[in-house]
């Protein structure tokens, strides 16, 4: 017994050898898809990262492309302001050059008119020295004139002098 014994340890030694060999040999070959343990789950971890990569270099890529797109969008707003601001700004420019013109033919056409208003009374005050100058030279008794005659000439003299007055009086209003 004492032989088979020893057959039997040796044997079973030999064996978990055996064991021991092949799960050493099997977790160092590369996983097949088909094998489903933890060396096939870091073996497809490998590959994991580099789709990590490639994936969170396309976000970035989105990323950049839709911050492009909002620089862009904002960009075309405030050139569109910018124009705006700058075509409101040209249309008041306008207006007040349209206002100061308009102003400053009013300011013309009052000036004028009161310069014509005021050569108007210049002469209107120059017709009323001269008949009053003249009314009073005719108003003078001549020499050779008896009083009848004068008063009748005088009669005569203020109609006419009141008459001027009026006319003169009329060419300003």
């Amino acid at each position: 017994m004492k032989a088979v014994t020893k057959k039997i340890i040796a044997y079973s030694v030999i064996g978990l050898m055996q064991v021991g060999i092949f799960s050493a040999v099997a977790a160092a070959a590369p996983v097949s898809s088909n094998n489903g343990g933890p060396q096939s789950a870091a073996y497809l971890d490998r590959n994991d990262h580099q789709d990590q990569d490639k994936e969170l270099k396309r976000k970035q890529a989105e990323e950049l492309k839709r911050k492009q797109a909002e620089e862009l969008k904002r960009k075309q707003v405030e050139e569109l302001k910018r124009k705006q601001a700058e075509e409101l700004k040209r249309k008041q420019g306008e207006e007040l050059k349209r206002k100061q013109a308009e102003e400053l033919k009013r300011k013309q056409a009052e000036e004028l008119k009161r310069k014509q208003a005021e050569e108007l009374k210049r002469k209107q005050a120059e017709r009323r020295r001269e008949e009053n100058k003249r009314h009073e030279h005719e108003m003078k008794r001549r020499s050779h004139e008896s009083q009848r005659d004068w008063q009748e000439r005088q009669k005569h003299e203020n109609q006419r002098h009141e008459k001027l007055l009026r006319e003169i009086a009329a060419m300003c209003k």
